[in-house]
């Protein structure tokens, strides 16, 4: 086949155009892989060859594979000409200032220079200074359905094959934001399809988007970012698999831009095609016209006042997106914090009063006796106006008179132009990542790593302003701020603190409990001191933050860096020790042996997003068994058992408010651990929870299958 292969695909109706279309899928999972597994040319022209010489295929196959795509180059040209569906890709112009976000569109669309900033938009040679290129989602939607298995699939989520269990949502299907979707007046079909002959919504999709800036290359200052689209049609093992993904648009680096909306809007312009007139589809059983809608838009916490034109997070005004609790920053804490939890347990007084002498508490007490109160979506919208008609003005940003410096909102943002955008239930931090993040922050908080550099200031912070753990913690910043503590033996005159918090004067034999350790384990095998250095390297140097960690776990360390919240020496070498025999013994089922569990207490931040949604359950509390006392040992777990329950598979509906009230109690941990790990992101649990009520389990819709790609 030559020339336009656009111009020569067979009707659809024909056998011609299956064969079309097989090719073009197992071309789709060959490139698939050899782009995972970072295959050479060479092995895919194999795979090839392979294929042509198999006897279990039929002779038409390997035919049109022989003539469409006999090799690698040919295959890439085959893609590229036919496309994920029967659209074109657009290129456009923008500013060849990094740190300017002009796309020469619509109105700009022959302009010669950028309007912001004076930059010219060809080079010296006639070239454009930078180009973007967007893949429209209605080629996608095209290749989606054209295809009658696709099609099936696309109607799981009212499929009697689908398990349904009165007053349990076990997916978005069953959550009241699917009801916006299959009940908007503009989703019906206008023409049912064979396939969809018992809902009114037809073929027509929902969308869910998300972004994140990704490196291209390891240890790049280079990044990008991606703006991908998942069918929510799909059942949950379709749903999530980056194959049925889309990626509509790179923005493109070296750094974040510092304005997403010019980028944004290309997509929102789509989008409202798609909701008010879709696009038609040409099938085996006649041409269809099918809408879609955006239904959730998920990214990171920093991500959002990217994206959403919010205030920088989370150490200004409006820090908190969804209800508008500000931290607070005192003492020289260095850490923006969201402590006084407190004032969630509304009924609670033992807490509320405990809870009032903690922090900073006290102060607002007479104003905490009902919890912050979530915004809506008529909130943002005037936030939004007012932000823009301070910039109409000519009020900047940073100015002292603009509205964000109270609000919290820049302004409006792209989206806001499709006409069932609603701020409050479509957009939302990514629940993997808030995960991750507490995984990580527990695995610090018990155990002290990372903490070498931060002891001093959380020490003097319990110490004046919650007026607790007096004589140990000054101890321990006297130990902590003599730098030959950190490498060197304990003096005698020095005192140390056991494993039960009490002070104790060292005899002269004293030594550190924790010592070299006789290998280091990696992903892959254990290294041997001979390979350390090359351990290090791969962490990225020995002045990464990983390779610090890796070196402060196999470096000593003294006795006296140790706090009543924190395990001593001897209990992180035995729960280390209990990791490794779970995966020596075979004791953790087989599909999770992969997670090396023995890092939570070394090198945490080398642990995987999904590798602590596994452990924050009975894993963690086995690893940390018998090292708290019976208070500390109660609410630490307590807080683990919730947040198992917010990745649970289902949940019943009338269980919100309990799970709700089990979070607010749980967050009670400030009045036993140190405030430091008491930040948004421990804030951000709560709203989690508040919007399973809303969009149904957590892991309906999540960063996964875009973070796997960015090898996160």
């Amino acid at each position: 086949m030559t020339g336009n292969l656009r111009a020569e695909v067979p009707d659809v109706a024909s056998e011609d155009y299956q064969l079309l279309l097989d090719v073009r899928d197992w071309l789709s999972t060959q490139l698939a892989i050899k782009l995972q597994h970072k295959n050479s040319a060479k092995a895919f022209d194999n795979s090839v060859s392979a294929m042509l010489d198999a006897k279990h295929v039929s002779s038409e196959f390997k035919a049109a594979l022989n003539q469409w795509a006999p090799n690698y180059k040919k295959a890439l040209s085959f893609m590229e000409r036919l496309g994920s569906g029967e659209t074109e890709m657009f290129k456009y112009d923008i500013c060849g200032n990094s740190d300017c976000c002009m796309v020469y569109r619509a109105q700009f669309r022959d302009a010669l220079s950028c309007p912001a900033c004076g930059c010219p938009r060809y080079n010296g040679s006639g070239r454009p200074m930078r180009t973007m290129f967007y893949m429209p989602i209605s080629g996608w939607i095209k290749f989606l359905c054209q295809q009658e298995d696709i099609v099936k699939a696309l109607g799981w989520w009212y499929s009697t094959q689908r398990p349904v269990e009165d007053g349990v949502m076990s997916d978005i299907y069953d959550s009241p934001l699917w009801k916006h979707f299959s009940n908007n007046p503009q989703m019906a079909a206008q023409r049912q399809h064979p396939i969809y002959d018992s809902t009114n919504t037809g073929i027509n999709l929902a969308l869910g988007a998300s972004t994140n800036g990704a490196s291209p290359h390891n240890r790049s200052t280079y990044t990008f970012w991606p703006i991908a689209v998942a069918c929510l049609n799909f059942p949950p093992w379709l749903r999530h698999l980056f194959l049925w993904s889309h990626i509509c648009c790179i923005v493109p680096g070296p750094r974040a831009p510092a304005d997403f909306q010019p980028y944004l809007e290309i997509m929102a312009h789509e989008l409202l095609l798609l909701y008010w007139h879709g696009t038609d589809v040409s099938t085996s059983f006649g041409t269809f016209n099918v809408k879609a809608m955006l239904l959730q838009f998920v990214c990171d916490y920093r991500g959002y006042p990217k994206l959403f034109r919010y205030r920088q997070s989370p150490s200004r005004v409006g820090a908190c997106h969804v209800c508008g609790v500000e931290g607070c920053n005192s003492h020289g804490l260095g850490k923006m914090i969201y402590a006084n939890a407190w004032t969630q347990c509304q009924h609670d007084q033992e807490r509320r009063e405990r809870g009032a002498t903690l922090n900073g508490g006290a102060a607002s007490a007479a104003n905490s006796t009902n919890p912050p109160a979530l915004k809506s979506h008529e909130c943002f919208m005037t936030a939004a106006a007012k932000g823009d008609e301070a910039l109409f003005d000519g009020i900047g940003m940073d100015s002292d008179r603009h509205p964000a410096q109270t609000s919290g909102v820049y302004g409006s943002h792209a989206l806001q132009l499709l006409p069932y955008w609603r701020e409050n239930i479509m957009r939302r931090p990514d629940p993997a990542h808030t995960l991750q993040g507490e995984g990580l922050a527990l695995a610090k908080q018990v155990t002290g790593v990372e903490y070498k550099s931060r002891m001093e200031k959380i020490g003097k912070y319990e110490i004046n302003v919650n007026k607790r753990w007096i004589p140990i913690l000054s101890t321990w910043i006297r130990a902590t701020s003599t730098p030959s503590t950190i490498t060197q033996r304990q003096s005698s005159r020095t005192p140390s603190i056991n494993d039960d918090g009490y002070v104790v004067r060292p005899t002269a034999s004293s030594h550190t409990a924790l010592s070299r350790p006789s290998s280091i384990r990696v992903r892959g095998g254990v290294a041997k001191h001979g390979q350390r250095g090359q351990f290090i390297s791969r962490l990225g140097g020995r002045g990464s933050s990983l390779a610090r960690h890796a070196v402060a776990a196999s470096e000593t360390l003294p006795d006296s860096v140790l706090a009543p919240f924190l395990c001593s020496p001897r209990q992180v070498k035995e729960a280390t020790s209990r990791a490794e025999d779970l995966l020596s013994k075979g004791i953790v089922p087989m599909e999770i042996s992969y997670v090396q569990l023995q890092y939570l207490f070394t090198i945490p931040s080398n642990l995987k997003m999904h590798d602590f949604i596994i452990i924050l359950g009975p894993i963690f509390k086995y690893l940390t068994q018998g090292f708290f006392n019976p208070v500390q040992r109660r609410v630490l777990y307590r807080y683990i058992d919730m947040l198992s329950m917010i990745w649970s598979r289902a949940v019943e509906s009338d269980k919100f408010p309990i799970l709700l009230q089990h979070a607010k109690e749980a967050l009670d941990m400030e009045a036993y651990f140190p405030a430091w790990e008491q930040d948004i992101n421990r804030h951000n649990v709560l709203h989690l929870v508040e919007s399973m009520a809303c969009a149904g389990p957590q892991w309906a819709f999540t960063m996964f299958p875009f973070e796997r790609m960015w090898k996160r």
